[in-house]
C-alpha cells in the first residue's frame, strides 16, 4: 500500500487567544483522499468546517480548496480559507505565494508574501 500521510492543523481564525474566534480544520496534502474520506475525516474531526488543501488542476492557479461540513462538502467558506493560507504560510509547510480555485463556482484569490 503507497504512503498515505496528510497533515493536520486545528486552526481559530479572526483571533489571537487559542479556542475563541472561528474553528476550522486544515487537512494539507489532501490529494491522497477520496471524496468519500474527505467527508469521512470532516466528520470525524467535528469542526464547523474542514478545508483540505490539493494540488492545481492546471497552471491557472496554484493550490485547489474543498470544503466541508460533517453532513457534506460546501462551495466556499471564507474562514476555512483563511485557516488554509495561515498554515501554509507557517514553515514547516509551504510558504510560497499562491493562488487558488474552488469549485463549483471557481472562486478565485490570491496570497503573496
Amino acid at each position: 500500500m503507497p504512503d498515505r500521510r496528510c497533515r493536520l492543523f486545528h486552526v481559530d481564525t479572526f483571533t489571537r487567544t487559542r479556542f475563541q474566534g472561528n474553528p476550522a480544520s486544515v487537512v494539507l496534502d489532501a490529494d491522497v483522499l477520496s471524496d468519500e474520506e474527505m467527508q469521512i475525516i470532516a466528520r470525524e474531526l467535528g469542526s464547523p468546517e474542514t478545508v483540505f488543501v490539493l494540488e492545481a488542476e492546471s497552471s491557472d492557479h496554484d493550490l485547489r480548496l474543498r470544503f466541508f461540513t460533517p453532513r457534506h462538502e460546501v462551495p466556499f467558506v471564507a474562514h476555512a480559507t483563511i485557516a488554509a493560507h495561515y498554515v501554509r504560510a507557517r514553515p514547516p509547510a509551504q510558504a510560497s505565494p499562491a493562488s487558488k480555485c474552488s469549485r463549483p463556482k471557481e472562486i478565485c484569490a490570491s496570497q503573496s508574501n
